[in-house]
């Protein structure tokens, strides 16, 4: 769960370094050139730590194979969310890192 958290929230974060997603998704202009920098940058550390995290748990193989898979997920519920109810992923980003903290925790 949580790295589906971490795998989500760095789309939603990488999308939003984009100006066509970021209008769409928070209805504002895109980004400036250090904001589009930074969320780059936030993006890729949370799928690097989705797949650190799964490298802690599984052996090599399955955890690069468990990380794509958690990636094609992801992103197929990304484009359904951007597509058809944009102002919902941020809350959704949110709550599920919010909710893979406290089962991480448990």
């Amino acid at each position: 769960m949580m790295a589906f958290s971490l795998v989500f929230a760095g789309f939603m974060v990488l999308g939003l370094s984009m100006d066509r997603h970021h209008e769409r998704i928070l209805r504002r202009r895109g980004p400036a050139w250090w904001q589009r920098k930074l969320l780059l940058a936030s993006g890729f550390l949370l799928l690097a730590a989705a797949l650190a995290l799964l490298l802690a748990t599984d052996d090599g193989g399955q955890a690069v194979v468990g990380w794509f898979g958690l990636m094609s997920l992801a992103a197929m519920v990304m484009v359904l969310l951007v597509s058809y109810h944009p102002r919902s992923v941020p809350v959704l980003a949110a709550s599920l890192l919010a909710s893979g903290i406290l089962l991480a925790l448990c």
